[in-house]
Protein backbone atom coordinates (compact mmCIF):
# COMPACT_ATOMS: atom_id res chain seq x y z
CA UNK A 1 0.00 0.00 0.00
CA UNK A 2 1.48 3.38 -0.98
CA UNK A 3 1.50 6.54 1.11
CA UNK A 4 -1.59 8.15 -0.41
CA UNK A 5 -3.75 5.04 0.01
CA UNK A 6 -2.58 4.44 3.56
CA UNK A 7 -3.20 8.09 4.44
CA UNK A 8 -6.71 7.90 3.00
CA UNK A 9 -7.34 4.73 5.02
CA UNK A 10 -6.14 6.40 8.22
CA UNK A 11 -8.38 9.42 7.54
CA UNK A 12 -11.42 7.16 7.06
CA UNK A 13 -10.68 5.20 10.24
CA UNK A 14 -10.10 8.39 12.26
CA UNK A 15 -13.30 10.01 10.93
CA UNK A 16 -15.28 6.83 11.69
CA UNK A 17 -14.05 6.66 15.29
CA UNK A 18 -14.68 10.38 15.80
CA UNK A 19 -18.19 10.08 14.32
CA UNK A 20 -19.09 7.20 16.65
CA UNK A 21 -18.01 9.21 19.71
CA UNK A 22 -19.87 12.30 18.48
CA UNK A 23 -23.11 10.52 17.58
CA UNK A 24 -23.30 8.13 20.53
CA UNK A 25 -21.62 10.10 23.31
CA UNK A 26 -21.66 13.75 22.20
CA UNK A 27 -17.86 13.84 21.91
CA UNK A 28 -17.07 13.34 25.61
CA UNK A 29 -14.55 10.54 24.97
CA UNK A 30 -12.30 12.77 22.92
CA UNK A 31 -9.10 11.64 24.69
CA UNK A 32 -9.57 8.08 23.49
CA UNK A 33 -10.30 9.29 19.97
CA UNK A 34 -7.22 11.52 19.96
CA UNK A 35 -5.11 8.60 21.14
CA UNK A 36 -6.34 6.45 18.27
CA UNK A 37 -5.73 9.25 15.75
CA UNK A 38 -2.21 9.83 17.07
CA UNK A 39 -1.35 6.13 17.00
CA UNK A 40 -2.65 5.77 13.45
CA UNK A 41 -1.01 9.03 12.37
CA UNK A 42 2.42 7.47 11.92
CA UNK A 43 1.20 4.75 9.55
CA UNK A 44 1.21 6.88 6.35
CA UNK A 45 4.92 7.57 6.71
CA UNK A 46 5.79 3.95 7.48
CA UNK A 47 4.23 2.89 4.18
CA UNK A 48 5.64 5.71 2.05
CA UNK A 49 9.27 6.40 2.98
CA UNK A 50 12.13 5.39 0.75
CA UNK A 51 15.34 3.57 1.52
CA UNK A 52 16.91 3.56 4.99
CA UNK A 53 19.38 6.32 4.17
CA UNK A 54 16.50 8.64 3.31
CA UNK A 55 14.61 8.05 6.55
CA UNK A 56 16.63 10.43 8.73
CA UNK A 57 16.34 13.28 6.21
CA UNK A 58 12.60 12.75 5.79
CA UNK A 59 11.93 12.54 9.52
CA UNK A 60 13.92 15.69 10.21
CA UNK A 61 11.94 17.60 7.59
CA UNK A 62 8.58 16.33 8.86
CA UNK A 63 9.47 17.07 12.49
CA UNK A 64 10.74 20.54 11.59
CA UNK A 65 7.60 21.37 9.62
CA UNK A 66 5.39 20.03 12.40
CA UNK A 67 7.16 22.18 15.01
CA UNK A 68 6.92 25.27 12.80
CA UNK A 69 3.24 24.61 12.10
CA UNK A 70 2.51 24.07 15.81
CA UNK A 71 4.29 27.29 16.78
CA UNK A 72 2.43 29.11 14.01
CA UNK A 73 -0.95 27.88 15.24
CA UNK A 74 -0.15 28.45 18.91
CA UNK A 75 1.20 31.98 18.69
CA UNK A 76 -0.99 33.24 15.86
CA UNK A 77 -4.16 32.04 17.61
CA UNK A 78 -3.74 34.87 20.09
CA UNK A 79 -3.46 37.54 17.38
CA UNK A 80 -6.46 39.45 16.07
CA UNK A 81 -5.61 39.99 12.42
CA UNK A 82 -2.78 37.65 11.40
CA UNK A 83 -3.72 33.98 11.63
CA UNK A 84 -2.04 31.92 8.87
CA UNK A 85 -3.06 28.74 10.67
CA UNK A 86 -3.08 26.31 7.73
CA UNK A 87 -0.25 27.68 5.56
CA UNK A 88 2.60 25.51 6.89
CA UNK A 89 0.54 22.32 6.75
CA UNK A 90 -0.49 23.08 3.17
CA UNK A 91 3.16 23.75 2.29
CA UNK A 92 4.16 20.40 3.79
CA UNK A 93 1.65 18.59 1.61
CA UNK A 94 2.47 20.52 -1.55
CA UNK A 95 6.24 20.20 -1.35
CA UNK A 96 6.68 16.81 0.37
CA UNK A 97 3.57 14.78 -0.42
CA UNK A 98 0.22 13.78 1.06
CA UNK A 99 1.59 11.58 3.91
CA UNK A 100 3.93 14.35 5.09
CA UNK A 101 1.13 16.92 4.88
CA UNK A 102 -1.21 14.69 6.87
CA UNK A 103 1.35 13.95 9.57
CA UNK A 104 2.33 17.61 9.86
CA UNK A 105 -1.30 18.67 10.19
CA UNK A 106 -2.31 16.04 12.74
CA UNK A 107 0.65 16.32 15.06
CA UNK A 108 0.95 20.10 14.91
CA UNK A 109 -2.71 20.40 15.94
CA UNK A 110 -2.16 17.79 18.67
CA UNK A 111 0.90 19.63 19.97
CA UNK A 112 -1.03 22.90 20.18
CA UNK A 113 -3.87 21.20 22.03
CA UNK A 114 -1.42 19.93 24.67
CA UNK A 115 -0.20 23.49 25.23
CA UNK A 116 -3.54 25.29 25.11
CA UNK A 117 -5.98 22.69 26.41
CA UNK A 118 -8.06 19.91 24.87
CA UNK A 119 -11.74 19.24 24.51
CA UNK A 120 -14.20 17.70 22.12
CA UNK A 121 -13.39 20.39 19.57
CA UNK A 122 -9.77 19.17 19.42
CA UNK A 123 -10.83 16.06 17.52
CA UNK A 124 -12.34 18.21 14.77
CA UNK A 125 -9.24 20.40 14.58
CA UNK A 126 -6.80 17.50 14.47
CA UNK A 127 -8.77 15.53 11.87
CA UNK A 128 -9.39 18.56 9.70
CA UNK A 129 -5.79 19.78 9.78
CA UNK A 130 -4.64 16.32 8.74
CA UNK A 131 -7.16 16.27 5.89
CA UNK A 132 -5.96 19.71 4.77
CA UNK A 133 -2.37 18.46 4.56
CA UNK A 134 -3.49 15.31 2.74
CA UNK A 135 -5.45 17.14 0.04
CA UNK A 136 -2.63 19.67 -0.34
CA UNK A 137 -0.43 16.71 -1.26
CA UNK A 138 -3.01 15.22 -3.60
CA UNK A 139 -3.46 18.55 -5.38
CA UNK A 140 0.20 19.56 -5.16
CA UNK A 141 0.85 19.65 -8.89
CA UNK A 142 -1.95 22.11 -9.62
CA UNK A 143 -1.07 24.15 -6.52
CA UNK A 144 2.54 24.50 -7.63
CA UNK A 145 1.54 25.45 -11.17
CA UNK A 146 -1.14 28.04 -10.35
CA UNK A 147 -1.16 30.69 -7.65
CA UNK A 148 -4.89 31.12 -8.21
CA UNK A 149 -5.55 27.46 -7.52
CA UNK A 150 -3.27 27.58 -4.47
CA UNK A 151 -5.11 30.66 -3.17
CA UNK A 152 -8.49 28.93 -3.55
CA UNK A 153 -7.18 25.81 -1.81
CA UNK A 154 -5.83 27.94 1.04
CA UNK A 155 -9.07 29.93 1.24
CA UNK A 156 -11.18 26.77 1.64
CA UNK A 157 -8.73 25.27 4.13
CA UNK A 158 -8.53 28.42 6.22
CA UNK A 159 -12.30 28.86 6.36
CA UNK A 160 -12.85 25.22 7.30
CA UNK A 161 -10.27 25.29 10.08
CA UNK A 162 -11.60 28.61 11.37
CA UNK A 163 -15.01 26.96 11.76
CA UNK A 164 -13.47 24.39 14.12
CA UNK A 165 -11.92 27.20 16.13
CA UNK A 166 -15.32 28.34 17.41
CA UNK A 167 -16.50 24.92 18.56
CA UNK A 168 -15.20 25.24 22.11
CA UNK A 169 -18.05 27.51 23.35
CA UNK A 170 -20.66 24.88 22.44
CA UNK A 171 -18.93 21.95 24.16
CA UNK A 172 -19.05 20.84 27.80
CA UNK A 173 -17.25 17.97 29.48
CA UNK A 174 -20.51 16.54 30.86
CA UNK A 175 -22.89 16.80 27.92
CA UNK A 176 -20.61 17.10 24.90
CA UNK A 177 -21.65 19.33 22.01
CA UNK A 178 -24.76 21.48 21.76
CA UNK A 179 -24.90 22.70 18.16
CA UNK A 180 -28.00 24.90 18.60
CA UNK A 181 -25.96 28.07 19.14
CA UNK A 182 -23.30 27.20 16.56
CA UNK A 183 -24.97 28.98 13.57
CA UNK A 184 -25.22 32.19 15.64
CA UNK A 185 -21.51 32.01 16.55
CA UNK A 186 -20.57 31.38 12.93
CA UNK A 187 -22.53 34.39 11.66
CA UNK A 188 -20.74 36.68 14.07
CA UNK A 189 -17.33 35.20 13.20
CA UNK A 190 -17.46 35.48 9.40
CA UNK A 191 -15.77 38.89 9.26
CA UNK A 192 -12.85 37.54 11.28
CA UNK A 193 -12.63 34.40 9.15
CA UNK A 194 -12.17 36.59 6.08
CA UNK A 195 -9.27 38.39 7.76
CA UNK A 196 -7.68 35.05 8.66
CA UNK A 197 -8.08 33.82 5.09
CA UNK A 198 -6.24 36.82 3.70
CA UNK A 199 -3.28 36.33 6.03
CA UNK A 200 -3.23 32.58 5.29
CA UNK A 201 -3.12 33.19 1.53
CA UNK A 202 -0.39 35.83 1.80
CA UNK A 203 1.84 33.59 3.95
CA UNK A 204 1.18 30.59 1.70
CA UNK A 205 2.25 32.49 -1.43
CA UNK A 206 5.38 33.67 0.38
CA UNK A 207 6.21 30.10 1.44
CA UNK A 208 5.73 28.89 -2.11
CA UNK A 209 8.13 31.51 -3.46
CA UNK A 210 10.74 30.78 -0.79
CA UNK A 211 10.55 26.99 -0.66
CA UNK A 212 9.45 25.72 -4.05
CA UNK A 213 12.84 25.40 -5.78
CA UNK A 214 14.72 24.62 -2.57
CA UNK A 215 12.37 21.74 -1.77
CA UNK A 216 12.72 20.24 -5.25
CA UNK A 217 16.52 20.47 -5.13
CA UNK A 218 16.57 18.91 -1.69
CA UNK A 219 14.39 15.99 -2.77
CA UNK A 220 16.52 15.29 -5.82
CA UNK A 221 19.82 15.63 -3.99
CA UNK A 222 18.97 13.33 -1.08
CA UNK A 223 16.48 11.16 -3.00
CA UNK A 224 13.79 11.63 -0.40
CA UNK A 225 9.99 11.46 -0.44
CA UNK A 226 8.74 10.78 -3.99
CA UNK A 227 12.30 10.74 -5.30
CA UNK A 228 13.20 7.87 -3.01
CA UNK A 229 13.64 4.46 -4.66
CA UNK A 230 10.98 2.14 -3.32
CA UNK A 231 11.79 -1.41 -2.25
Amino acid sequence: MNGKLSTAAVIIISAFVAAIDLILFGGVHYNIVLGIIAAAGILPYLTSHGNRRAVSYELRIIIMLTIISALDIYFCSSLSFIRPLTAVTIAAGIFFGAPAGYICGVFSALAVSVLSGTGGWTVFQVCLMGIIGFFAGILSRKARESNIFLSVLTLISSLAFSCTGVLSPIWSADQGFNFQSYPFILRHSVKWFIVYVISDIIVMLILKKLLSRKAERMKKRFRIFEYSPKK
